[in-house]
């Protein structure tokens, strides 16, 4: 994997330890399977209609940057909603405690063990 593709990865990666000292939970189990995919809808571009459809790719075709986005478990999000909250309150003690880019990733990011293993399969892919 090319070192920009990397850089952009952990830009876009939202963290890789987590919530408030403690080590991120891994959600992903196994190695990347692309033998079981799965399409996730509502993921397409909105200018990505079949009007402006040109055909297949060349497969040597290099992409210059991908973005992927991770979905915080149910329990970040709630760790989330409570500090938004909590930094909006005057009586609260993180009023006006806004986090570091660094803070942030750590409290609401994916385990490294789960960066790793999406690196793994990006770079086994070629992409």
């Amino acid at each position: 994997m090319d070192a920009f593709l990397a850089a952009a990865l952990l830009l876009l990666v939202p963290g890789l330890a987590a919530a408030q000292g403690n080590v991120a939970m891994p959600r992903i189990a196994a190695q990347v399977d692309e033998s079981t995919v799965t399409v996730l809808r509502g993921n397409l571009h909105p200018l990505a209609r079949p009007q402006y459809d040109q055909g297949k790719v060349d497969p040597s075709f290099k992409l210059e940057r991908i973005t992927m986005m991770f979905q915080p478990t149910a329990a970040q999000q709630a760790d989330l909603d409570g500090l938004l909250a909590a930094q909006q309150n005057p009586t609260s003690s993180t009023f006006h405690q806004w986090l570091t880019p660094e803070q942030y990733a750590d409290r609401f990011g994916i385990a490294q063990s789960d960066l790793n293993k999406v690196t793994a399969w990006l770079t086994v892919t070629g992409i």
